[in-house]
């Protein structure tokens, strides 16, 4: 009896015997060790490229001259040398601009009434044939605000958009009409490209802003152009408006 119990396993010795579960080595790792370091850091290498390459592009920063340029408007600054000097650096550093960067200095121009002959050229040529609709639209606006001529922006712009206008955003077709409004007099805009627009319009405004219609009456009448499908939804979205009780802008009002 008192052998029997000598040999009896205490309480818990089984699971003192016992080792954890070994895990398994992986094989690359067995492998990569086994290979010169040579090799091996030429593998890790292509591994960072490879990791590098799926991150997503970060977004382009905004050139330190057109920050400087729009500080210099915010500040309401007007000093002709300054902005000459301004200007001039906009000119040099043409290259590593973007066309929105462009628009906005032609903008910011146009809000300090100064005018650049030379970086007019330049940006409006190159404007001309690879802006996308926010930068032709606000270039057209920034030259119409200083009195200049929009021909040259707006003769390859109406030819891009012809046939295209579906392709484009509510908001951009809103710009595109403000613009043609304000910058085209009556009779310079064909009549088919103005139709393909007010039917993009049409077609976009499903569950829209009201508010976002309350000028287009107003475009409409400056380009002498009658579209009843639009002006019936520019209609209703007034009364809307009345109905609800929307805040406006007065000079929303006052169209």
């Amino acid at each position: 009896a008192l052998c029997s119990a000598a040999r009896r396993p205490r309480p818990g010795a089984e699971m003192l015997r016992r080792s954890p579960a070994r895990l398994k080595a992986d094989a690359s790792l067995i492998v990569q060790k086994r290979l010169p370091w040579q090799v091996r850091k030429n593998m890790l290498r292509q591994q960072f490229w490879h990791e590098e390459e799926k991150k997503p592009p970060e977004q382009s920063k905004t050139p330190g001259i057109v920050v400087e340029i729009l500080q210099a408007v915010r500040k309401r600054r007007r000093d002709p040398q300054l902005w000459t000097n301004l200007l001039d650096q906009a000119l040099v550093a043409q290259g590593e601009l973007s066309p929105q960067d462009m628009a906005n200095v032609l903008s910011s121009m146009s809000d300090a009434r100064f005018q650049h002959n030379a970086l007019l050229d330049e940006f409006v040529r190159s404007l001309s044939y690879r802006a996308d609709v926010k930068a032709m639209v606000t270039a057209m606006l920034a030259l119409e605000k200083l009195g200049l001529p929009t021909d040259a922006l707006r003769t390859p712009f109406l030819q891009h958009l012809s046939g295209g206008c579906e392709e484009l955003s509510f908001g951009d077709c809103r710009r595109v009409l403000m613009a043609l409004a304000r910058c085209c007099p009556s009779g310079r805009v064909q009549r088919e490209i103005l139709d393909e627009l007010c039917e993009a319009i049409v077609e976009k405004s499903e569950d829209c802003d009201p508010r976002d219609l309350i000028a287009v009456p107003q475009h409409l009448g400056r380009l002498r152009h009658s579209h009843p499908k639009l002006l019936t939804i520019a209609a209703n979205a007034v009364a809307t408006i009345i109905a609800s009780r929307l805040v406006v802008l007065p000079l929303d009002a006052l169209r």
